[in-house]
Order: structure tokens, then C-alpha cells, then sequence
């Protein structure tokens, strides 16, 4: 068990302390390494040493400490540990064995556990994937709770032993006794529908409640979600709440996605409340303070990314020079041990922080020129202590500076500024450190430059270099003088020769200027014209006024790839995908239209071609994309849509189609209806990148000629697939649609209830 990184090897040769107090060790196979004797109050809690110890996997997803003083670890892969106040494992959390479905084989460990929590009886609940399972202070199964799909982000039990859980569809309740979950409706009746991230219970044993949507309230004795109101301009900078917390004193602070880390005020019943913007007001902006809020002794707010001193109003950013070297921090993995220490889980370990220990980096260091540059010649930077002669001919200079900080340069802010030119400071960062000035007129100067240490404090070691631009003959004032009465006199002498001239020559030329410039405009204008129509009949079908194929080449792979790219950000950081990162590929086919054509003839096939596009364009908004696919056969890409409304936008397009009937050219009316084939993008959200849009387009026909084999007149789509190696999902993509159905692995839905329907018309399809 390691606490604190150790060294590379035993072999030191060179040991020194420099002016900021660290100890930098030199070696053979040490390389260099460096401590800092006084940040002591960060440390991690890595992996066992021996391949047999348990915790190996220190990808901790979640915390707690029981009452009994043990604390449970949940892992991403070995499943809970149970470790002592010294962090030494002493257990592990087992299934029920009933669950194990194996006589005699003992309980596997609990894996996929995303949240924990202890109730006030002391049993413990763990949240899993699919179920809520509840465990006494001595790690023996009690019962299991089902839970929806998808798990739960947060559990909390309140001081009456009701346990209140954050799902992605809302929150969800279990009060003592119960045997089923409970869902927490808004005050109309209406789910929530969102994700729930933070749950927190006031002092008054309101629960406050945080996710997606914002702010809301459950009052005592209440069951129901009211939003919390704010004044208008002192509200949330940002509706996505990922943590809550409530002081010893009573105050709420609040880490919103974007906004990061909010306090809110003290407020008169029944009056909207205020926010103090915090990372705002300190410039720490499009980013979150770290949702994991805790608080310390002295009243700090910690997590596992920044900490905020509210009695000196200070924000600093916690980084490796810290020792917070925890990888990826997880949201949701914290807790407060009974002893003051701040516990946060990383994909890297265990972030162990002794509030009482730390303290905010106060070193000044001092800023040193590193390269000066005359004309881009490289100069001796020690002729600087006389200050800076630019002399006639030298057109340019430039100065690299730099703080004489090691234990994280990279944080290190600068600003400078030349007396006499630039009217403020101009702000850089560690990695444009160069002042730079060209063609200055003559005169004297001074270079100011200044710098922070890594917690951004200004260091008191400023360097004033004073500058000298001395002039050119022709600078010179004397010489200036002289030009300009010369050229004086030869303007008064040429002025009158040519003002006769110049008069009679200017309505000539401004008469033909006129005519020409009037000319150029109208040719311009119809080329502009001619173009825009060649280029937009290029991307249109002529008959029906859609798009065409072409149209669609052209704009789908950066469609698809944004789509991919927002999955994948939100995958990365364990937050749930947005509800407008979706494409949804429909395939509409005209019914029996070859019947239209045979029957009633071409011009009555192309009229109801025709009034495809005003069925259409009504059930899907403007910027989607409405292509002509070919013959009857129409497709639509949904952009920035949702999965969840595919069904609802197939019902639409069929029945806009079915009703009214379609007016031809004679007067007559026909009624037609459509069959609709759709599939989402990605297919297997789980894996954005897997399948490409065409294997989408694929599946979409598939569903499509299954509505046509099943009877027609309805839709069929795949929502979703499960994941899986990248060669066995192009497989499953490229196989008959059914076989992938029947599989299991995929979800399909249709417009009737039969789900016999579904297997009949896949079946259908593929033959």
C-alpha cells in the first residue's frame, strides 16, 4: 500500500533545495524528481503492491464510510472494497448468492455499483445497473430493489430513512417499508423526464434536488418537485446542477456544469433566492468547480478539482504540483471521513486530503530575461542592466522572459507593458512569453514585466527596463523642418498649373466612372444570380423541389461526425448524451404506386410526386434534411433530434401522407397511403463510432420493405442496438434485419402493438 509516490531507484547522487522550499533528487535510474515538503495535505492512495492484493483496480466510481468506521470503495472492475481508517483492505462486498445461481461457489463481488449511501437504521444501499440492493453494517444482503435501465447517479437517504434516487429519467423514492420505487412527479403531474446528478437534504428536511433542468425542491412532508425561483439576474449561470451541498452554517452551495461553484444567499421565505456567482466573479469560466462538494474545518469548499476559501474570497485550482494526480476525477466518488479527511475517487486511485495540512502556494518567484532579439539577431541579455539602446537601422525587438518557477510553470501567468506606448497591461500565458515591438518612433521608454506563481498571485519581483529609440537623420526635427517647407513650396507652385486641369478632367472622369460602374454592377449581379441557381438546381430534385442525392453526399459526413463527436465527449465524461445529439434516418415509400402510373397515368404519378413535399415539409422542421430518394421513395435525416421521438415522427409522416387524399390534374382525388422504414444514429450509442451512416440507411430499408411485406400503411424502426466488438456489430449490421431482431440485441419498434406483426414483416422482408 503506497500512500505518496516514492522514488524511482536508491541511488542518489544529487540532492538540492531551491528558494521556493522544494527538494529536487538526482540519480542513477532516479532520473529527476522533485518534493515538496510543504504540500503535505494531498496524497494518493494507489494501487497494492503484490498482484494478490485486492485493490488492484483503483478505478474508484464511488465512496462511502459506514458508521462503523469502515469505508467502501466501489470499483470499476474488481468490484467494493472495504478498507479500514487506514485504508488497509480488510474486505470486500459480496452478491446475495442466491443471485450467483451457483450452489456451493462463493458470492461473486458487487460490480457495477455507482452510488452508495447508509440509511439512519445503518443498512447501506448500493445502486447497481439494474437493481438497489441493501446491506447491513456487516456486508450480509438484506434485499433487492428492481431499478430502471440505466442505474442510478446519486443515492441519498434523508433523516426519516426515506431513500430518494437520481435516475436519468427523473427522481425516484423508496420510503421505509415500501417495496417498489416511487417516481417524484413536478407539481403539474408531469414526470421531470431528465437527468437527476445531486441530492441534498436542508436543514428544514426539504430535499433539494439538482440535474438537467435545473434547481428543484421537495418540500417537508410533500411529494412533489417544485422549481426553485430566483431573482432575475441572480439566478444559476448555467440550468445543468451537478452538485449540492449544505454548510454548517446552513448555506447552499451549488456546481453547475458551465457555470461552476454558486452560494446561495440568505432569503425571506416565500422570496426568490439569489446566487453569488463564484467562479464566475474569479474568472474560472466553461468549466465546473468539480460537482464533489465538501466541506472543511474551516469552512473551505473542497473538491477533487478546486478549492474556495469563502472568509479570504480565494479560488484555487488543485493540480498535480498539489499531489492531485487522480486521473480522471469521477463525479459522484467523494465522501467525508469522521476523522476531517476529504476522500475523492479517480480513475488513478484514492485523492486523501488533509484539509488542516494544506495551503495555497505563496511563492514570489522572481522573472529573469531569457533571450533578447535586435532585428531577430539573437543579443547578450546581460547588456539589459543598463537598460535597452535601439539604435537608427534597428527596426524591431523582442524580449523572452520567464518566472523562475519549477513545480508547475505551465500555470504561470505574465503581463507587460512599455511605458510611453501600449496604454495597459497586455496579459500572456506560460506559453507566449515574449514581448515584442517594431518600427517605435523615437523617444524613452520603460518595459515593465511581471509575473504569478502557479496559484496565480502576482509576484512583488517586477522588472522595469528602460528603453531608448534613438532617431534617424531624417527623425530629426531640423530635417523635418526643411522637408516640409520645400514640399510646401512645390505644392503652391504645381497647385495652380493644375487646378484648371484637374477641374475639367474630373466630369469627364466622373461621367465615365458612373457609366462603368453601373455596368459592372448589373453583370455582377446577374453572374451572382446565374451561379446561385446553377448551384442550387445542381442540389434539387427538378420535379418534386427536395433535395437530392447529391445534396445529401455533401452534407451527411459532417452531420454524422458531430453527432459522433458529442457522444463520445459525453461518454468520456460519464454524463448522459444530450437529448439533441441523435440523427434519424426515415425511408418513405408511396404505397401501390406503380398502380397510380398504370391507372390514371405518369402526369398523375408526378402530380402526387408533387405534393409530397407539402405532406413533408410540415411534419419536419427546416433543417432537416427532405430528399427525393428516388421513384416514390423519399428520405429524411432528422438532425439534432432524439431517438425517443423517432416513433412519433414516423406516425406523423404516415399519417400526413394517408390524409387528405392527393388532387390530380383532372380534378380527381386519390388517396394513397405510405410504408416507413427509420433507423437512429448511432445505432449502438454505447459505441458512436462503430457503424457508419450507411449501415443506419441499410437498416432503415430493411425496416421499410418489412412494412410493405407485413400489409403496408405503418413503420417500423430499429431505435437502438447493444455493443460489441466492432467486427461482430458490422456483422450483426450486414445480416438480415430479423436475425439481428431475434437476436435480442436490438430494439425495434412499430406502429402496432402485435409484436408478431414485427417478426412477420422482418421475415417477409428477407425473403
Amino acid at each position: 500500500m503506497r500512500y505518496r509516490a516514492g522514488l524511482a531507484a536508491n541511488e542518489v547522487t544529487s540532492l538540492l533545495l531551491d528558494r521556493a522550499g522544494s527538494i529536487w533528487v538526482g540519480g542513477f535510474g532516479v532520473g529527476l524528481q522533485r518534493h515538496e515538503p510543504a504540500q503535505s495535505g494531498l496524497v494518493m492512495r494507489g494501487a497494492d503492491r503484490l498482484p494478490t492484493d485486492p485493490f488492484q483496480d483503483t478505478d474508484v466510481r464511488a465512496i462511502l464510510q459506514v458508521d462503523n468506521g469502515e469505508l467502501w470503495l466501489a470499483t470499476h472492475s474488481v468490484g467494493v472494497v472495504v478498507m479500514d481508517d487506514r485504508l488497509r483492505v480488510i474486505g470486500a462486498v459480496r452478491e446475495p448468492a442466491a443471485r450467483s445461481g451457483r450452489p456451493g461457489v462463493p458470492p461473486l463481488p458487487m460490480r457495477g455499483v455507482g452510488a452508495m449511501t447508509q440509511a439512519p437504521d445503518g443498512s447501506v444501499w448500493l445502486s447497481t445497473p439494474s437493481a438497489l440492493s441493501q446491506f447491513n453494517r456487516q456486508r450480509q444482503p438484506l434485499r433487492s430493489v428492481p431499478l430502471a435501465s440505466g442505474g442510478a447517479y446519486r443515492l441519498m437517504a434523508d433523516s426519516l430513512g426515506t431513500l430518494w434516487i437520481g435516475t436519468p429519467d427523473g427522481l425516484q423514492m423508496l420510503e421505509p417499508g415500501a417495496v417498489a420505487l416511487r417516481p417524484v412527479p413536478l407539481a403539474d403531474g408531469q414526470p421531470l423526464g431528465s437527468s437527476v446528478y445531486a441530492i441534498a437534504e436542508a436543514p428544514d428536511r426539504s430535499v433539494w434536488v439538482g440535474g438537467t433542468k435545473g434547481l428543484f425542491r421537495v418540500a417537508p412532508g410533500e411529494r412533489l418537485l417544485r422549481p426553485v425561483e430566483t431573482e432575475a439576474g441572480a439566478g444559476l449561470g448555467n440550468p445543468a446542477v451537478l452538485g449540492l451541498l449544505f454548510d454548517r452554517q446552513q448555506r447552499l452551495w451549488v456546481d453547475t456544469a458551465v457555470a461552476g461553484l454558486h452560494r446561495m444567499e440568505l432569503r425571506s421565505a416565500g422570496r426568490p433566492v439569489r446566487f453569488d456567482r463564484i467562479s464566475e466573479r474569479h474568472g474560472v469560466l466553461s468549466r465546473p468547480f468539480g460537482a464533489n462538494l465538501l466541506e472543511d474545518g474551516r469552512g473551505r469548499i473542497w473538491t477533487h478539482m478546486h478549492v474556495y476559501d469563502p472568509a479570504a474570497d480565494r479560488l484555487d485550482e488543485l493540480t498535480a504540483a498539489y499531489g492531485a494526480s487522480l486521473g480522471t476525477g469521477w463525479f459522484r466518488s467523494y465522501a467525508r471521513a469522521a476523522d476531517g479527511r476529504l476522500l475523492f475517487g479517480g480513475s488513478k486511485g484514492l485523492l486523501v486530503v488533509r484539509p488542516e495540512l494544506f495551503a495555497a502556494s505563496t511563492d514570489t518567484p522572481p522573472l529573469v530575461v531569457s533571450e533578447l532579439r535586435i532585428n531577430g539577431e539573437r543579443q547578450r541579455a546581460g547588456q539589459l542592466d543598463g537598460g535597452l539602446r535601439i539604435e537608427p537601422g534597428q527596426r524591431n525587438f523582442s524580449l523572452e522572459f520567464a518566472a523562475l518557477d519549477y513545480s508547475d510553470p505551465a500555470r504561470n501567468r505574465y503581463a507587460y507593458q512599455l511605458v510611453g506606448f501600449d496604454p495597459g497591461w497586455v496579459q500572456t500565458g506560460a506559453d507566449l512569453r515574449v514581448a515584442s515591438y517594431s518600427n517605435l518612433s523615437p523617444g524613452d521608454y520603460v518595459l515593465r514585466l511581471r509575473a504569478t506563481n502557479r496559484s496565480g498571485v502576482w509576484s512583488p519581483h517586477e522588472l522595469a527596463i528602460p528603453v531608448t529609440v534613438l532617431p534617424a537623420w531624417w527623425q530629426r526635427w531640423q530635417t523635418r523642418a526643411a522637408a516640409l517647407l520645400l514640399l510646401l513650396g512645390l505644392l503652391l507652385a504645381g497647385l495652380k498649373q493644375h487646378t484648371r486641369q484637374l477641374r475639367q478632367r474630373q466630369v469627364a472622369l466622373e461621367r465615365k466612372v458612373g457609366e462603368r460602374t453601373l455596368a459592372l454592377e448589373q453583370l455582377t449581379l446577374a453572374l451572382k444570380q446565374e451561379s446561385a441557381a446553377l448551384q442550387e438546381s445542381s442540389l434539387t430534385d427538378p420535379l418534386t423541389g427536395l433535395r437530392n442525392r447529391r445534396f445529401l453526399t455533401q452534407h451527411i459526413d459532417a452531420e454524422v461526425a458531430l453527432s459522433v463527436r458529442r457522444h463520445q465527449s459525453h461518454l468520456r465524461q460519464g454524463l448522459p448524451v444530450p437529448v439533441d445529439a441523435d440523427l434519424i434516418f426515415f425511408l418513405i415509400d408511396i404505397d401501390h404506386f406503380k398502380e397510380v402510373n398504370d391507372v390514371h397515368g405518369h402526369a398523375a404519378g408526378d402530380a402526387v410526386l408533387r405534393q409530397m413535399r407539402g405532406r413533408l415539409e410540415p411534419v419536419f422542421r427546416a433543417t432537416d434534411f427532405l430528399v427525393r430518394w428516388g421513384g416514390e421513395e423519399f428520405l429524411v435525416v432528422a438532425r439534432g433530434s432524439s431517438r425517443e421521438h423517432a416513433a412519433g415522427l414516423a406516425e406523423r409522416a404516415r399519417a400526413a401522407v394517408a390524409d387528405p387524399p392527393f388532387e390530380l390534374e383532372d380534378g380527381k382525388l386519390l388517396r394513397r397511403s405510405c410504408s416507413v422504414g427509420f433507423a437512429c444514429f448511432p445505432p449502438v450509442p454505447a459505441q458512436p463510432d462503430a457503424l457508419d451512416w450507411g449501415a443506419a440507411v441499410n437498416s432503415a430499408d430493411a425496416a421499410l420493405y418489412a412494412v410493405k411485406s407485413a400489409g403496408r400503411n405503418g413503420w417500423l424502426g430499429l431505435l437502438s442496438a447493444s455493443g460489441g466488438p466492432a467486427d461482430s456489430l458490422r456483422a450483426r449490421a450486414r445480416a438480415p434485419l430479423v436475425d439481428w431482431w431475434r437476436s435480442g440485441e436490438v430494439v425495434v419498434v412499430c406502429s402496432t402493438s402485435h409484436a408478431g406483426w414485427v417478426e412477420a414483416g422482418l421475415t417477409a422482408g428477407r425473403a
